[in-house]
């Protein structure tokens, strides 16, 4: 039995990597397509769990699709010599304006980021109808994925007023329910 899930969990897989593959290419068209990929890619989680208990097969059934997404693209890859490769290109001016700019950029990504993951993931950790010790782990766990994520979306492109708005709203959030809860 543990077989036989585990080859139809590996072939949802492989079906859903595929469809989401080709929708990101653009060869599909569609939201069917892409709802299609994350449905094969749920179904083939719960397969793996259901092969290899919650603790394992939640692990495989979350490994097993990046490693076959990996293969996809690595077999897809394109490899050759652009005029626009970045050794061929001069950076640009160091002006004013750049500065100001990349120095917003980096305030929004590392302190901004960070005190608004802090608050947010707090505040999850307090919401939380756990212990203390259950509290602390959560909490210690997923600040540096939530601050990750956070300073990755600022760096992404120049739009920093959405950006700003993004990172600030959901800290002030988590600020304003600790306050209510008096846990800051």
């Amino acid at each position: 039995m543990v077989v036989v899930t585990s080859l139809i969990a590996s072939v949802a897989t492989g079906l859903g990597a595929i469809l989401l593959y080709r929708k990101w290419r653009n060869r599909l068209s569609g939201p069917a397509i892409a709802l299609a990929g994350w449905a094969l890619m749920t179904l083939a989680l719960a397969l793996w769990i259901v092969a290899l208990g919650p603790e394992f097969g939640s692990v495989v059934g979350l490994t097993v699709p990046s490693l076959v997404v990996l293969c996809i693209v690595a077999l897809h890859a394109d490899i050759r010599q652009r005029g626009d490769a970045p050794e061929n290109r001069q950076p640009g001016k160091m002006t004013a304006a750049r500065f100001s700019r990349h120095l917003l950029r980096f305030l929004l990504a590392v302190p901004v980021a960070g005190i608004a993951s802090m608050c947010v993931v707090t505040a999850l950790a307090v919401a939380l109808p756990w212990g203390g010790a259950n509290q602390w782990a959560f909490a210690i766990f997923l600040l540096p994925l939530v601050w990750g994520a956070a300073a990755c979306w600022v760096t992404l492109d120049d739009r920093m007023v959405q950006r700003s708005v993004g990172i600030v709203l959901p800290g002030l959030i988590g600020a304003a329910f600790l306050l209510a809860r008096g846990s800051l």
